[in-house]
Parts: C-alpha cells; structure tokens; sequence
C-alpha cells in the first residue's frame, strides 16, 4: 500500500477531535519486565523467537527471528506488535510506522524473502518500560494491481523458430514503489529459459513470473527488465495479453478506538494514551500534575502531557477554571466540575459552600429540608439544618421585580408577606388562564393576571394594587351622583371550583390611589370598576340602602389586611340624594357634535333635537331582562370630497348614541376615520384618533371621537374603504355582543390595504365570518358597488342624503335579542336562541355542544324533571367560594362589598364553558377540540413541521402533520429553505405556544405588530415545584433552545389589530464541538459543480498554523523583524502598511478568513481589518455589507497567506484537502473541494464566543451540516475517514 495512504489514515487531527466519557478512577502505576531468554510463538505458516539477549538498568538487546513453517515463501514481509517500550537502534530491518509502542517492522529489501523453511533475523535496543509482546501479526499481503504500471515485451533477436527479449515492467504511479511484484499473463510463444525473475508457473501459454532480489522493488516512474529466450511459430508477431501484476502490500496500522483496555485505570483508554496524547498508558498521572490522564482529557480539558497546559506558571491541578474558589484538583476529588462555578446549579459557588457555609456543591440541598442552600443562605436560616425548612421569613416583592407587571399600564402589582421557602424564585406568574373568557367583560381594568405560590407556606401579607393617578383622574363617571374615587375599583379572585369571580375584602388608600388585600388571596387575580360594571349590566345602585365610604384606612406597620373592616351602616330610611341631570342647550348640544358657537335658530333650521348625550337617566335593573349588548364600529369617510357632510354626519351620529343608550343598551361605540391610504400615507386610517383603545362606553370618550372627525385629504376616487373595514374586522368585539359596523363614505373603493385582504369580496366573508352586520351609507350612485358587501354580512344600504340616524337606529334595534341571562364565569350577559332547558339540543355558539352541555349543572341551584331549573345569584354562588371564607367570613349579616352588593340578585348560570362562544378562553382551541375549555391552553407547535433537516440534507421540505391540534399555517419556501407556522392572534390579549425542539437549534419569532411583547421561558424543577427560567434573547433576535425542553413562548400584541405571529428555525447551526459540512450541490457558474465538506478544527489547530507561517517568539517592536514577517507571509509592502501593533491582527484575520469566515456563514472581503473571533450577529453583519458574491468561495487579501497555510497542511498530511485555488475577475476568489473550518472548542482550550454555523449560502444553497459528538467515537472516525 501506499505510504502516504496509510499516514494519512492515522493523523486525522485526532488530538483535537476526541473525547471519551469514562470513569476517572486513579490506579497505581503498573510495573512490567520482561527477562532474559527467548520466548516462542508459533503461528500457521511462522514462529517467532523473541530474545532478549542483555539487560541493563534503562534498556535491553533484543533480536527477533522469523522462521517460514510454511510451503510457500514469505515475501516482502512487516510484522506488527507491541514492543512495551522505544526502539532507538535497528539493525536488519526498517521500522515502517509506529504508534505508541504499536511498531510496524519490515525488511530491508535484501531480506524480503523468507523462503520455506529458512529464517531472517533482526535486532534493535529497547528503553522505557520492558515487557514480553503479546502478538506478532503479519501485516503483509498479495493484492492484484488494476492500475500504475505497464508491461510490453522487446525482441533483441530472433531467428527461424526462436527469440531472445525482454519483458519490461514500469512503475507509472506516484505512490509507491512496487514490492514482490508478480506478472501474470498469456503469450503466443514458448518461454525456454528466463533471467533476473523467478518462473513460478507454465501451463501451455500461460505464465506467472516474479521478481529476484535485484530485481525488487520497482521504484516510482522506474522499470525493470526480465530477459528470456523462447520458440514461436515462424512468422508470427510475439506478444503477451491478458495481463495484471500483484505485489505484496504492507498494510498500514490499524487502531482498534473502541478498546476499551485502560492499563493505568485512569478513564483514558490506552489505544488514545498512545495514539493521541503521547502519555504513559502505565501512569494514571502521566505529567505528575495530580490529575489522572482521563480526568485532564474529558474534564478539566488539560493538557495530559503537560503539567502547566496554557503554560502560564501555574500548574494544572492549582488552576481555578471557573474561578469558584476551588482548584482543579480540588474540584477532581469533590467531583464538581471544574469549568461551572456552580456544580450542583443551587446559585451558590462551589467554594463557597466548601468554604463558607459547610454545604454538599453536588447537592443543590444539602439537609434536604426542601429549600435550596442558597435560599437558606438568604433567608438567614441554617442550609444544613433539616428542621427549618418551614421557617417563615418576612419578603417583599417590588413592582419592578414582577414581571407581571409588564401586562398592565394602569396599574402595578407589589407584594409584602411572611412565608417560607424563596417567593421571588418560586412564584409563578403571568397572565390569567381565565383572560379568555373574561375577555368580554369590558369592567376588567387591563389583563387578569394569575400570581400564585405553592413552593411555601404562606403566613400573612399584602399584595398591594398601586393605580395610575390619571387613570384614576380620567376614568369616566357612569353615576355620578355616587362621586366615587379610588373606592369604585375592587379586586377579584376567580374561582374555578365554582366558575365565578369572587370580591375580595379591599383596604384603600386615597392618596396614594393603592388598595390592599390580604395575600393569602393568590391565584387569578381581576381588577374590576364596580362602576363600570354596573353601567354595563343595567344596574341602579342600591345607594338608598347605605352610604358608600368615602375614605379607607391606609394601612399602619402594624395594622394587617385580616384587620376587622367595619362599615357604618346608615338609617335604612336614610338614602342619598341623587342630583338630576341636567338638560342641554341647543347650544351646547352643537358645542358637543361641532365644537363651535351655534344659535339656537340655526339648531332649529337644522333639525337638531333637544337632547345631551351626557344626560342618560340611570338604567333600570337587569332583573327585567330588557338590556342588549352593541359593540358598534362606525366607519367615516374623511377625504376632503366629505367635506359638506361631516356636520351631518357627526349631527346623525349624535343623535343615534342617544337614542340607543334610551333604549336600554349597553354601547360599545369605535369610531374609525380613513381617507385614502395611497395618497394620505400608509397610517392615515385611525381607530379613536389613535387613542389605542378599541371601543368606548362613556360618553365623554365617545363624543370626543365624533367631534374629531375632520375632511381633508385624499385626491381621487375611489378611496381606501377597505382599510377602514379592515381595521373594523380586527377590533376585538364582544362574544356576547351584537356587531354592527356602518360604513359612511361618498365613493366607491379601491382594493389597497393594511392587511392583506384581496378585494372587497374577501372583505365581505370576513365580516361575515364575525357575524358583523355591516351596512353602507353612502350615495344610490354607489350602491352597486357596496351591494355585495352588504348582502352577504346582513347589512343594508342606507342614503346619505336622508336622516341615516332612523335607519341605524331600527336596524340595531330591531335585530338586537334582549339578553336575558349572565353568565357566571364572566359576568357578561347574553341570549340563548332557544329557551335554555336541562337536556336541550340547542347549541347557539355553533360549536357542536348544546347550551345545555356548557352549563355546569353542578352549580344551578334546583333542577326540575322537565329540564327546568332555578338559578342562584351571584352572591349566592360566590359564598360557596374558599376565597369568599377567607375575606368574609368574619361578617355574619352576609355584608361584602356595598357596589357588590347592589348587584347581589343578579341569577347567574354557572358554564364550563361559554354557551355563547365556540373558543371559551380564547385559546383558539375551538371548544370542541379543547380538554379544558375555561383555562387557555398553550398552542402546540409542532416542531417536526418546521424541521428544516430535508432541505439542508439536499431534500425539498415536505408538509408532515400531527395528530396534535394546532392552528398554525405551515408555509414551506423552497427556494428560501424554510419552513413555518403562522398564526393569527388577537391584540392585547396573551397568546401562548408550547414547543419542545426535536434538536438544539436557533429560532425565530416573528410578528407583523410594532408593539408585541415576546417572552420564552422554561420550567426548571425541583422537588415539586419549578422555578420559570426565562431565555436570553440572541443579537439578532433569536433563541436558542436546546432539545427535548418544553418551552413556553408567549407574545402579547399592541395596538387593536388582529397580528400575525410566525415561528421558524433559523438559518444557523449551534456546534460546540464543531461539526462537519456538505455542500452536495451549487447553482452557480463555477463548474464543475463542487461537493465539499467543511472540517472544523480547533483553536490549537489554528495557533500552531499561525506560529508555523509567521513563527514564534517574534518581537513586534522590531521594524525589521515585522518586515521580515510580512514578506514571508507575501504582503506587498506598498499595499499593506502595517505596524508591530496591528500585524498579530492582520494575521489572525487572515487565518481565521481561510479556514473559518465562509463556513461561518459570510463571505468577506478585507484588506487587513482587525480580526475580531467570529460571532454569529458580527458574521451576518458583514456578510450583508458586501455584494452579492453566492460561490463557494473564501475572500483573502492575500493569495501568498493562503498558499502558505496550506502550505502547512501538506505537513500534517492533508495535501488533498485544498484544491483548484484561482484567481478569479481579478479578486482572490478561493474555492476548493474542501474547506477546513475553525472548531470553536478543543481539548484544553475554549473560546470565548459561541460557535456558529451557517446552514444556507446567499444563492440557497444548502449546507447539510452533522454536529460532532465527541462521545459517539464510531461516527467520529467515520465522519472524519479513520480507519
């Protein structure tokens, strides 16, 4: 064989590449000898007589003889065995290749042959450790030769039957000299006689000859020359055919990696001790630093040879990797790990629990007492005391330190108790499982949000409420006559036992706008306005029964919210007084829908009524089942062209939110203004003026909205209708509510949009897919235009010329049910299509399960045999409650609330899930698909779907599916190699994923909303509860997640537009170890197409590259000496004007541009910039500032630098790596059938930037990218072609 094949078998980078994880367990040092005397092996066809002919203190003479015991001869013969220690002189033979103590030992070429019966002898001296080898192994073999050489025959005379010539044999390979060889072949003559070669067979024509000594071995590009005589016919041409030619190969070393022998005991098999880090397979500690070999190759990432391995003064086992306070050698005999400062992941240092407080660094709870050690610590209690772990400890948690606090303008959340165990770790936190459902409940004051803590006992405390001084300042006065403050706000819990929401004992403080309650009230907790509330049901407020307080206690140091709360009870008798409202003015009426100075002839001229919007009488109670839901979104033309209508317009709709709120409905009222977004600009279109609130309910806010209504803008015709009914479709309406939306304009429509939407006609199915009546008011010019919009959403087309104000008002009033029940779980009231009876078939949400399904029988109170039943209040209900135990059980007379209690004889139906809705807890689990319909469930995202492995294998991505529900659209590019999720959630409201990753890689979340919130957490156990850890947002925006976590993604969109959410992997690889690259194919012009695979090598690997072009000890600070450097890298001095300073720089950058940049995932163009290690945001950072150059190529200023580096390589036996390097367009354009990368860890190095790998070029062309596992040793060696 080869010599250069079998050397490149055996170095394969392998220092840099391997890692075995066995025990470390320390051994003594094992002693071997071997005596004088001969020993005998015998083996089929040979024996061996090993002798050791002397014997000296460091040293032994020994000689070895071969006996042939077989029939045929021995040719070119190599034996291979372990001599136990170094040969340092050879006599008689020719050592071929060593590995360790592994010795391959041939002939001298004069001793090739060991004929039958006959024996060679060789001798050599040994040092080092003796003992007897174990195995002597033949490592030659007969191959057949197919190519890299010729045979033909010369005539030097012939006569009537007879010749004499010349057989001529040539070495035409560049390897090997030919050794042994034997020609085979037919002939057309008679061989008589032959010299220099062997006739070994003659049958007929038929021939095999062989070399003799002088004749062995044919050297590369040589010949050799048989002569014979022969008899052949007269006049024939003497040829020979059918000929092939064998020689006897040397087979080089193999290494069996996966012995698993381990002579010395100290986790590093002997096969690596030899083969790879040059220590002593008989010393567990073979650079005395105190660190067993295994434990310095697997651990502590040393150097095993070397006893200081970075070579810094200070030996291995005194280093303190992680700077924890223990050494390594420390940390070798505790069994912590040496490169984490906290083994055992309880957030204390290593040394400092081995130093400081006497606790187990692998035991992240030392005395078992179910705190961790460092909350003990904390806490001020003994982490090895066992019998404390239920100590309570006074905490607090501060409004910045909730994290909860980011769902919520108006308000933020802190808290104060006395509990056991680590609150701020253990509690958990974020938006309530219940926001679904509570969602129509437009008195909830922002986001329910859930806070609870099961990791200790509480004791006592305050969660405190601190509101927003003009939110309190601003809010909108429903009842006035109350002049109610802070007061009119109470806190919630949602009992999920019962299905309700249940009034929490409040204290108040005026003047800091706080309200307190006791933390034993954990859970979903719901900020509500009573107020609010009330207005929405339909409710007077019982103010004649008693007086609301006006001020609360604030709380003392001393006081608690378990405090005695007394309320002074007025004369039953006594009420109130309640001020009138008070009628406006013709002029203020104009003042309120133009804002101008009107009289009042020209109110009357104008037709406007006698009436103020600010002027409602107090609504009668929902006992009379007479009040009706309207969420209304009012869509306005405001182009210039509307000039003349606006006063109308603001006139009718005036007047049409008078009449409604009359009419006993609870409004919900959008107004949304647009013109043409082509001319007046893409964010012309405004919900509210841009309030960012969705719908209003006061008056006030209503009003402003209308009176802001201004024409102006726009240009031509058509106009931008469909934005604006865009921007209506993504409102957040009511489930519970009746929609309407009126579009009002004086043209027809163009197509263009904000949102994607296509034509008005997919406009149409979208409004109707809400169930959102939609009319237009506009001119008869333009009712064909609007007449499919409004035929197919149930709307009508109404004039705008005429008084529309009548038409809105008997469309809303005519198709609006009374809602006659409230549902308990939301205390939002709605209607059922049928009569509700026990039973009953009746499903009016449409979601395949009847009413009477939803309806948590459970909790009505009486139900009769013919599906009839009574109902308890909401009082009753919530008096069934813990929660209600907890806050009011100290009241025998049943007192709670005052504002409570005016709503204390509403019937409520309790539902496990909302009749009224087909997705309950807006989960976008359809009910009928979701096991647990009132709490919202995390989508699942199903991470195979987005697996991008079939592209960067060279496949196209194919759809695969689930039986998993998810909502998700997968959306495959091939062209861009991805593939994706989409989702569409609702503003303002929390959405969350669920992901568990097949594999470590990068994600990306994206989202189409300026104002999403995005968070990604995982829980972290112990004992039985978790700790939520939240992931470290990357540079560029993604995350990297590791395999098999199940990650939860949450996302919360600003704004009142529906957003779309996209999750997908990214285009980059994680790689610690490195990782192996194939490029099976390019569209690009280089031809021919290449195939190449990236290697990654280490960090040493680079350094010693480095040092062996530019050489070692070199002082910078000598001119000469940086010009001496900078010629031998090939720089052009004019061109490159470097300094000491800079020229480490130059250098590095250029090293790192040839084996690393590309692979990294950018190609670069520098001239000498400074090099910084590559990062995955600096790589695709510059890779996006140069031009579009998509080959498989690597930019360097400097072809010389290259040359040289590679130059190196061909040292280490990798010529075959680079290739086919031009010059290309006159830039230094590399490409290569091969291309080392850099590896960004090796054995006793890390670096300080994580290692990253690009899987996709700039043209799309796929990278199929296998990491390396340093433990999967088989896979290695295949990887990397070992053998």
């Amino acid at each position: 064989m080869h010599n250069a094949k079998f050397k490149r078998k055996t170095k394969r980078f392998v220092s840099s590449m391997v890692a075995i994880a066995m025990a470390t367990t320390m051994l003594p040092t094992i002693p071997a000898f071997a005596a004088t005397g001969t020993t005998t092996y015998s083996y089929d066809g040979y024996t061996v007589d090993y002798t050791v002919v002397n014997e000296w203190g460091s040293g032994q003479s020994i000689e070895v003889k071969i006996t042939n015991t077989g029939e045929e001869s021995i040719l070119n013969w190599a034996f291979k065995y372990d001599t136990d220690g170094t040969i340092n002189g050879i006599w008689n033979a020719t050592i071929l290749e060593n590995q360790g103590d592994d010795y391959l030992i041939k002939n001298n070429g004069w001793n090739y042959e060991i004929a039958p019966n006959q024996s060679v002898t060789f001798g050599y001296t040994l040092s080092d450790d003796f003992s007897t080898p174990d195995l002597f192994e033949l490592y030659s073999n007969r191959v057949d030769i197919t190519d890299g050489y010729t045979a033909s025959i010369n005539v030097t005379e012939a006569w009537d039957n007879g010749i004499n010539g010349e057989i001529v044999i040539t070495n035409t390979s560049s390897d090997n000299a030919l050794e042994a060889w034997m020609l085979t072949f037919d002939s057309n003559f008679i061989i008589n006689n032959l010299w220099d070669g062997r006739l070994i067979e003659s049958r007929d024509n038929h021939y095999v000859i062989s070399s003799e000594m002088w004749t062995n071995p044919i050297p590369v590009g040589s010949s050799i020359v048989i002569g014979f005589s022969a008899s052949i016919e007269t006049e024939v041409t003497p040829e020979i055919k059918n000929y092939f030619l064998s020689e006897v190969e040397i087979e080089g070393l193999e290494i069996d990696w996966e012995d698993p022998t381990d002579t010395d005991g100290d986790g590093l098999p002997d096969v690596y001790e030899k083969n790879v880090y040059n220590t002593d397979h008989k010393n567990p500690d073979s650079d005395g630093d105190n660190l067993p070999d295994g434990y310095e190759v697997m651990t502590s990432r040393t150097n095993p040879a070397l006893p200081d391995s970075d070579g810094n003064g200070i030996t291995d086992d005194s280093e303190d990797f992680d700077t924890d306070g223990l050494s390594n050698y420390e940390e070798f005999v505790l069994g912590t790990n040496p490169h984490l400062d906290d083994s055992d992941e309880d957030y204390l240092k290593d040394g400092e629990e081995v130093n400081s407080y006497g606790t187990d660094p692998l035991n992240p709870d030392t005395d078992e007492d179910t705190i961790l050690d460092s909350d003990e610590v904390l806490l001020g209690i003994d982490p090895t005391n066992p019998d404390d772990g239920d100590t309570p400890v006074k905490q607090s948690i501060s409004e910045d330190e909730l994290r909860v606090n980011r769902y919520n303008e108006d308000f933020k959340i802190s808290i104060e108790l006395e509990a056991s165990n680590n609150v701020k770790r253990f509690i958990k936190q974020g938006v309530s499982k219940y926001a679904g459902i509570l969602s129509d409940n437009n008195a909830i004051i922002g986001t329910p949000i859930n806070i609870e803590y099961n990791a200790g006992t509480i004791i006592g405390g305050t969660i405190t409420f601190r509101l927003d001084d003009d939110f309190v300042s601003n809010a909108p006065k429903y009842y006035p006559e109350l002049d109610l403050g802070i007061e009119r706000y109470g806190v919630f819990c949602y009992d999920k036992e019962i299905g309700t929401m249940v009034p929490v004992y409040c204290e108040y403080d005026t003047e800091s706008n706080c309200i307190y309650v006791d933390a034993k009230n954990m859970g979903n907790l719901i900020l509500i306005d009573y107020e609010s509330l009330m207005f929405d049901l339909g409710i007077e407020p019982k103010i004649e029964t008693y007086a609301m307080p006006r001020t609360f206690s604030v709380m003392s140091d001393e006081s608690t919210i378990s405090d005695t709360y007394d309320i002074e009870n007025e004369d039953d008798n006594q009420a109130n007084e309640v001020t009138d409202y008070e009628t406006a003015t013709y002029e203020e009426i104009y003042n309120i829908i133009a804002g101008e100075e009107y009289s009042e002839e020209e109110a009357v001229e104008e037709e406007i009524s006698t009436f103020s919007l600010r002027s409602a009488e107090p609504l009668t109670t929902v006992e009379e089942n007479t009040m009706r839901f309207v969420d209304l979104a009012l869509i306005v033309d405001t182009t210039g062209s509307m000039g003349s209508q606006i006063r109308t317009i603001q006139k009718e709709l005036a007047e049409l939110i008078y009449m409604l709120r009359e009419d006993n409905i609870s409004l919900y009222v959008s107004i949304i203004d647009y013109r043409d977004i082509t001319c007046d600009g893409v964010d012309s279109t405004k919900v509210n003026n841009n309030s960012g609130v969705a719908f209003y309910n006061s008056v006030d806010n209503i009003t402003t909205a209308i009176e802001s209504l201004r024409a102006s803008g726009g240009g031509d015709t058509p106009e931008t209708a469909i934005d604006g009914l865009g921007a209506a479709y993504n409102l957040n309406f009511r489930n519970s509510a009746a929609k309407y939306a009126f579009l009002i304009t004086d043209a027809n429509y163009k197509n263009n949009n904000n949102y994607g939407i296509a034509d008005m006609e997919e406009m149409a199915e979208l409004l109707e897919s809400k169930n959102i009546s939609t009319s237009v008011i506009t001119s008869s010019y333009y009712y064909n235009y609007y007449n499919g919009l409004t035929a197919l959403t149930g709307g009508e087309l109404i004039s705008m010329y005429d008084d529309f104000c009548e038409d809105m008002y008997r469309i809303i009033s005519s198709e609006t049910p009374i809602a006659n029940v409230v549902i308990a779980n939301n205390i939002v009231s709605g209607y059922f299509d049928e009569e509700l009876v026990k039973g009953g078939d009746c499903d009016t949400d449409g979601d395949t399960l009847t009413d009477s399904d939803e309806v948590d029988w459970e909790y009505v109170e009486k139900v009769y045999d013919n599906g009839e039943y009574e109902l308890y209040t909401w009082k009753e209900l919530c008096e069934k409650s813990h929660f209600w135990f907890i806050n009011w059980a100290d009241y025998v007379d049943g007192t709670s609330n005052p504002l409570f209690d005016s709503m204390s004889n509403i019937k409520v139906i309790p539902a496990t899930s909302n009749p009224f809705s087909a997705d309950t807890d807006n989960d976008y689990y359809p009910d009928n698909e979701d096991s647990d319909k009132l709490e919202a469930n995390a989508m699942y995202i199903y991470d195979s779907g987005i697996d991008d492995d079939d592209f960067h294998n060279g496949n196209p991505i194919v759809e695969k599916t689930s039986d998993k529900y998810t909502d998700g659209k997968l959306i495959i590019d091939n062209n861009a190699g991805t593939a994706k999720y989409s989702f569409t959630r609702r503003p303002k409201e929390e959405a969350n994923f669920i992901l568990t990753p097949n594999g470590r890689s990068f994600y990306k979340f994206d989202y189409n909303n300026n104002y999403c919130n995005i968070e990604v957490s995982y829980t972290k156990w112990y004992k039985n509860w978790g700790e939520p850890i939240y992931v470290e947002r990357q540079d560029d925006g993604t995350y990297l997640l590791e395999q098999g976590t199940e990650y939860i993604i949450s996302i919360i969109g600003g704004g009142n537009s529906e957003f779309n959410f996209t999750v997908e992997q990214d285009n980059w690889v994680y790689a610690p170890n490195g990782c192996i690259q194939t490029v099976e194919t390019y569209a690009n012009t280089l031809n021919p197409y290449l195939a190449t695979s990236r290697y990654f090598v280490s960090e040493g690997m680079l350094y010693a590259t480095i040092a062996d072009i530019v050489g070692t000890e070199q002082d910078l600070s000598d001119i000469d000496n940086i010009e001496k450097i900078m010629d031998n890298l090939g720089y052009d001095r004019e061109q490159y004007i470097i300094t000491g300073e800079d020229v480490g720089n130059v250098v590095m950058a250029d090293a790192i541009l040839v084996v690393s940049v590309y692979s990294l995932g950018g190609t670069i163009a520098t001239e000498g910039v400074s090099a910084v290690i590559a990062t995955k945001y600096s790589i695709a950072g510059a890779a996006g500032t140069i031009g579009s150059v998509v080959y498989d190529v690597i930019f360097t200023p400097n072809i010389n630098l290259f040359n040289k580096f590679m130059g190196y390589l061909e040292k280490l036996d990798l010529e075959d790596t680079f290739e086919n390097c031009q010059n290309i367009t006159g830039e230094y354009n590399i490409y290569c059938s091969n291309c080392i990368g850099i590896g960004l860890q090796n054995m006793w190095d890390v670096w300080e930037t994580a290692p990253y790998i690009r899987k996709l070029d700039g043209a799309a062309n796929t990278y199929s990218t296998e990491l390396i596992d340093f433990t999967y040793t088989e896979k290695l060696r295949n990887s990397f072609g070992w053998k």
